[in-house]
């Protein structure tokens, strides 16, 4: 009975508490990749098979987290615009793309979501906005990014091998060498690139699987939105 109060108690917080004010915010959300295709980072999952839908993909946990994050903003007045809100091949759409239409709509902050994979025994926080380090083409990329920062740092339920002392926000032309990534390149307007964890760490990859967990990582944006645009916190906090 006590498991049965708790889980009501979560569900509660999850659709209750937040009464900040976004009006006039424009915010565009980008849930990285789409669909169920190999270049949509499925990971083996126990005890499902590559290809298995129901196992990690990166294209399904993004969204949940974009979806979870766009529905907390709109019910306090902001204006959300997505790339896709499905999982479908169809809606992989070519990035450059993605940035003119944040472009056309004048936003204030642009967020694509994803996260990361290397070598199985990773998994940090890293954040990338267009330019060289500690020189972002558009000014505010990197004030919001650093705003960004310790709210998603702050995830007591993962366990971080690197940067726990540290931040680790990135300017893409210096971090990949070449003049930077496609849906950030294009940016007019101020917004970056988080890659929340490391899905192909094992214990991070079943995480992922929980939509509960992606939607705590929903929260902690919606949070750094509060601090950067000055709106009030949520009241209650998350069982």
């Amino acid at each position: 009975m006590r498991k049965i109060y708790i889980l009501l108690a979560a569900l509660f917080v999850f659709t209750l508490g937040y009464s900040a004010d976004f009006t006039d915010v424009k915010i565009y959300l980008n849930p990285g990749h789409g669909g169920y295709d190999p270049n949509d980072r499925n990971v083996l999952t126990i005890p499902f098979e590559m290809g298995d839908t129901l196992g990690y993909y990166e294209s399904k946990s993004n969204l949940i987290k974009g979806l979870e994050l766009r529905n907390m903003l709109q019910a306090n007045g902001a204006t959300v615009y997505m790339s896709r809100t499905q999982n479908r091949s169809e809606d992989d759409r070519v990035l450059s793309q993605v940035a003119e239409e944040a472009n056309a709509n004048g936003v204030d902050a642009f967020l694509s979501i994803h996260s990361n994979a290397f070598n199985a025994s990773s998994n940090y926080l890293l954040l990338i906005f267009h330019g060289r380090d500690n020189s972002p083409k558009i000014p505010e990329s990197l004030p919001q990014a650093k705003a960004a920062w310790p709210r998603l740092a702050n995830n007591p339920l993962t366990t971080w091998t690197a940067y726990t002392t540290s931040t680790n926000i990135r300017g893409d032309s210096t971090f990949y060498g070449t003049y930077g990534l496609g849906v950030v390149t294009p940016l007019t307007v101020p917004g970056f690139l988080s890659e929340g964890s490391f899905h192909d760490y094992k214990p991070e990859t079943h995480r992922l699987l929980n939509p509960d967990y992606c939607k705590l990582e929903a929260e902690r944006f919606y949070k750094y939105y509060c601090d950067y645009f000055q709106a009030d916190l949520p009241a209650t906090g998350t069982i």
